[in-house]
């Protein structure tokens, strides 16, 4: 996980802004700017496990049917050409296609069994911040979609959920306007006032469908 912003400060009072409530959770940057996040402004988003394992069949059927038809097509080819030209031609995908039918087996095995077990293992978010800059003008930025791990989770089970999530921990926006760029620290206060008080490891994804800026009221 990016390390959080060293620049930011988890406010436990409002200092002042206006309209801010008890429970809301503040950051503050070093050049006075904020980022309010409401209670009312916090979703929880009821993750469908079932619809996840039908996706991941299919992910699986999908990658079955390409392996089998790519060593038929690597038969046929031996049955007219020889053997050194057939593997050139196939070999360099051959075990691209292995790997990648190998893994769509193992994420869901894994995600039935975490299905089966039924283990609070993470919890998915959605939240909008409010910012204020430094002359108090407030505008509401885009919808964050939020994925909070259970902090009691292996680092191997958190990797297997993060897979099967199909979520890349370590490409956490990497491209970021400034005013997105605390949404590390504000994901990890929403991930523990929200879902896991104890939490650390989390991953976000900006909504790209809203992520205009809209004048906050």
């Amino acid at each position: 996980m990016p390390r959080l912003l060293s620049a930011l400060t988890i406010l436990a009072t409002c200092l002042g802004v206006a309209s801010c409530g008890v429970r809301d959770i503040i950051v503050k940057t070093d050049l006075d700017e904020k980022y309010i996040i409401k209670d009312s402004a916090v979703t929880l988003i009821q993750f469908d496990w079932k619809k996840t394992i039908r996706d991941l069949r299919k992910d699986k059927k999908d990658w079955d049917q390409i392996y089998a038809e790519s060593n038929s097509s690597y038969r046929d080819c031996l049955g007219s050409l020889s053997a050194t030209f057939c593997t050139s031609l196939y070999a360099s995908n051959a075990s691209s296609i292995k790997t990648n039918m190998e893994s769509s087996g193992k994420r869901l095995a894994t995600a039935e069994n975490y299905e089966r077990e039924g283990k609070d293992i993470f919890k998915s978010l959605r939240y909008r911040p409010i910012f204020v800059d430094v002359n108090n003008e407030k505008s509401a930025m885009g919808y964050v979609s939020l994925t909070c791990l259970n902090p009691e989770l292996s680092a191997k089970e958190s990797k297997q959920i993060f897979t099967i999530l199909d979520i890349k921990e370590d490409e956490v926006n990497k491209k970021k306007t400034p005013k997105q760029d605390a949404y590390t620290a504000v994901s990890l206060e929403v991930c523990k006032k929200y879902a896991y008080s104890a939490t650390s490891r989390f991953s976000y994804n900006i909504d790209e469908d809203q992520s205009k800026d809209k004048a906050a009221k």
